[in-house]
């Protein structure tokens, strides 16, 4: 993030609906099967882990922009979700595969 700013400014309306577009469709793979089970859609060609990874890297990035100063200037009262749900939404499904 600090490389994207530095060198070109970052617009964190675009990166926040790239974020999104691909947590959610990362969260749409992983399918709650029972209480702590989990299972994942291999119709993309991602297996589990691999969806789990990219999650945790998502909510990670994500949890970074949710702070940051410049972000936080920023009118999100038209993003949906929340960005604050969504990460939300990334950490509970990362709760949910701990076990793994």
């Amino acid at each position: 993030m600090v490389i994207m700013k530095s060198c070109s400014g970052i617009n964190f309306e675009e990166f926040y609906q790239f974020l999104k577009v691909i947590a959610e469709r990362r969260l749409l793979l992983v399918k709650k099967i029972g209480p702590g089970e989990l299972q994942c859609s291999e119709d993309f060609g991602l297996g589990l882990q691999h969806t789990i990874f990219d999650i945790s890297r998502i909510a990670e990035v994500l949890a970074s922009v949710v702070v940051n100063p410049d972000f936080q200037r920023v009118d999100t009262s038209r993003f949906l979700p929340q960005p604050e749900d969504l990460l939300q939404q990334l950490q509970e499904a990362l709760a949910t595969t701990e076990p793994l």
